[in-house]
């Protein structure tokens, strides 16, 4: 984006200038990106080799092709995008901006405030991305995203020296981006160091050690890459947006034969206002040692000082562990999102967690507050799930 959007800035008013379908394909690219990203950054399910949460947005982009004018050649500057930039520039720290792309290297950005345009409201509404099998979910300052993988989106992409361990990524992943100042993905929970890969927010997985959870990539021949980005057999996974407003994402999830086939799940999320209910049923796998999960949350234990609850009650303690299996419970993040759960086993942990670096593989480790249903070990066909999330 940073060579289109100064190409099209830098060319403007010539007669080289972008045509103005692909001015316009440009701009929706930018206003796109600020729709599934709260507020600069973008949740973990599109970080692709990167699940490191530090994926963000270059305001600037929007003020460099607010400056090149409307698509149609009609304005001389596109209110939409100033307002978008306004927006993203009042509410970023110095910290989140990209040093190569930043305001000071784009002086011209100070002409927008002279314009009058003020600031856009924070995008609102449902909005499903069919290619990305993404479903994002606003209101208010905070987002909730969706999205999980078929035969024709893959899971997750890993490298030699990138994503070792991220195989679960998009197992139906619902990530609640909805704290932090601004709202990120540290504020909202998620820190590398320590984090337990086989529990991403949403996903059902069966829980292996980490060392038999990084990925074993193959080199096919001599010309196909050294990377690995496995495919479901699976058509069945999207979503469908009502007006703008609420929607409905579901995805028949297999896992790849290449390392736990006998994986299989249908999950849908419900998304009304400010509820979201999650359906599970079918969940099934034949390893016999492992456990299969489905995870609530995963909250780093020291963002923000804030304390989880199980029935209104705070959990303070590390380490603390409580199984819970009765007909409802009610739990908390603590960070302002509340979980009911129908008749399922729950198992909820507070403790210092030991992982890998996604690239380096050295050891890692952090406080974190850990909630999910336990499916136990060799899943049958008859497991299932429900719950609900009041999301803040």
């Amino acid at each position: 984006l940073t060579g289109a959007v100064n190409t099209a800035w830098m060319l403007s008013g010539t007669g080289f200038a972008l045509a103005p379908e692909g001015h316009e394909i440009l701009k929706q690219a930018l206003l796109s990106m600020r729709f599934y990203s709260n507020l600069l950054t973008w949740p973990l399910s599109l970080s692709g080799r990167h699940p490191d949460g530090k994926g963000r947005i270059v305001p600037a982009h929007f003020a460099r092709l607010a400056l090149a004018g409307s698509p149609d050649g009609r304005d001389s500057i596109d209110r939409e995008l100033a307002a978008a930039y306004l927006r993203l520039a009042a509410g970023s720290k110095k910290t989140d901006v990209n040093p190569f792309t930043d305001e000071k290297s784009v002086p011209e950005v100070k002409s927008l405030l002279d314009t009058g345009i003020k600031p856009e409201n924070h995008p609102q509404g449902n909005r499903m991305f069919p290619y990305s099998s993404l479903m994002v979910h606003r209101r208010g300052g905070w987002m909730v995203s969706a999205m999980g993988h078929s035969r024709y989106l893959w899971a997750t992409e890993s490298y030699p020296g990138a994503n070792h361990y991220g195989r679960y990524l998009n197992h139906g992943n619902l990530q609640l981006l909805t704290s932090g100042h601004p709202v990120s993905n540290s504020g909202s929970g998620f820190c590398q160091d320590g984090w337990d890969w086989n529990h991403f927010p949403g996903t059902t997985a069966a829980c292996l050690p980490l060392p038999q959870l990084k990925a074993d990539i193959r080199n096919v021949d001599e010309n196909s890459g050294f990377e690995e980005m496995l495919l479901s057999d699976e058509a069945f996974a999207g979503g469908v947006s009502m007006e703008g407003r609420n929607g409905v994402y579901t995805m028949k999830l297999h896992e790849h034969d290449k390392y736990n086939g006998s994986l299989r799940a249908r999950k849908s999320f419900f998304f009304f206002e400010n509820r979201i209910v999650a359906l599970g049923s079918v969940i099934r796998s034949a390893l016999p040692e492992n456990e299969v999960h489905t995870t609530l949350f995963q909250v780093d234990a020291k963002s923000e000082n804030a304390f989880p609850q199980i029935a209104k009650k705070e959990i303070r303690q590390i380490p603390y562990h409580k199984t819970l299996n009765q007909e409802s419970v009610e739990l908390s993040d603590g960070l302002g999102n509340f979980f009911f759960v129908r008749n399922s086993r729950i198992d909820f942990k507070r403790s210092v967690q030991h992982s890998f670096h996604e690239e380096t593989d050295a050891p890692t480790h952090h406080p974190f507050t850990l909630a999910f249903i336990n499916h136990g070990k060799a899943a049958s066909i008859s497991d299932g799930y429900e719950y609900l999330i009041a999301v803040q």
